[in-house]
């Protein structure tokens, strides 16, 4: 017995419309797990995968390659660096100064980044943190010059301040961000 009868598959579900964007989430891991292997990597590691979680509740998967290089260098860094502390055993000074000194590439990726992506009084509001650092990178330029050992010093020295500026400058514009949207 043969049926003629056919049946039309339901209708496809349509794809749902991709949701906000978490890139800057995942280029944040990146900076961070490139940073310093002591504290900073782990952290680039989680903001890694809460980046490829809210990117998959959104359905937007733009900068997914950003969060799964944050994931690996961080782990990859981690575990260096479980390595050398298990032969060698860290010590808090060396604690200390990796996280000052892994402070000079993490302001200089933030200013190239705010200098480039904001607009407006934003961009000039990220701009004045360079009032600081153009003399101390001449200091440093003509400490080297000069064959000093210390002329990366004032680099160093400035880029903490440098980076806490640029970092309440984001927090502030995200909070007056968050404002406007109410």
């Amino acid at each position: 017995m043969s049926s003629n009868h056919i049946t039309t598959p339901p209708n496809p579900v349509p794809p749902s419309t991709p949701g906000k964007s978490y890139k800057e989430l995942a280029i944040w891991s990146v900076i961070f797990a490139i940073s310093s292997p002591i504290l900073m990597a782990a952290v680039g590691i989680i903001l890694g995968v809460l980046a490829l979680m809210f990117m998959r509740v959104s359905n937007n998967f733009e900068g997914k390659g950003f969060a799964w290089t944050g994931i690996i260098i961080g782990s990859v860094s981690s575990a260096v660096f479980g390595l050398r502390t298990w032969a060698h055993g860290p010590t808090f000074d060396e604690f200390l100064g990796g996280s000052i000194m892994s402070c000079v590439p993490i302001y200089l990726i933030m200013q190239i980044w705010f200098g480039y992506a904001w607009t407006g009084r934003w961009r000039i509001a990220a701009l004045v943190a360079l009032i600081g650092f153009v003399p101390a990178l001449y200091y440093s330029l003509a400490g080297l010059e000069h064959g000093s050992n210390l002329w990366p010093l004032p680099l160093i020295l400035f880029a903490p301040v440098g980076l806490v500026y640029l970092l309440v400058c984001r927090v502030a514009r995200a909070m007056l961000g968050a404002q406007k949207a109410r």
